[in-house]
């Protein structure tokens, strides 16, 4: 079955949904749930549960995630409400964002939980957190393919 668009076509157009995606991504901190490590000290050697009371301590250390970066679309939903924060009169979206991700993205996100994601603003050139915006993963992923290209969207909800 013959196309209307050529295969050459087909390239120019992933080239360009590729230029758009690099142009106006936004850095993105995905965050895992900290490790927790128990190392047992002084384990004696006889048998616990025989009337002999255990002498061996345990250490337990939690290990934060220190998170890893992507990048991502941001697009803010439509039809949630606002918050008019005066005397600066700047209005902040409450509610839901939808990110664009792209496979490896996607794959980290699925492939345990998740505690947190930290979008920044797109200029931000040194991530600190402060800077960043905190929020939940709300969704699965959505497949969204065109000619072949495929990206990923999720939706998060703010936490702050």
């Amino acid at each position: 079955m013959s196309s209307l668009i050529s295969d050459d076509e087909k390239t120019e157009f992933k080239v360009c949904i590729n230029d758009h995606f690099d142009t106006f991504k936004v850095p993105i901190i995905v965050y895992r749930p900290g490790k927790t490590q128990i190392t047992l000290a002084n384990a004696p050697n006889f048998m616990h549960g025989y009337g002999a009371k255990s002498q061996s301590k345990s250490n337990t250390t939690i290990i934060p995630d220190t998170g890893k970066l992507f990048y991502a679309l941001e697009t803010i939903k439509d039809d949630q409400s606002t918050d008019n924060i005066s005397p600066l009169q700047i209005t902040e979206n409450e509610g839901e964002i939808r990110i664009e991700v792209e496979k490896d993205m996607r794959d980290y996100i699925l492939a345990d939980k998740v505690e947190r994601i930290v979008i920044f603003p797109q200029d931000t050139a040194i991530l600190d957190v402060e800077d960043g915006k905190f929020y939940n993963l709300d969704s699965q992923d959505a497949p969204k393919n065109f000619l072949g290209l495929t990206h990923y969207v999720f939706i998060l909800k703010s936490t702050e």
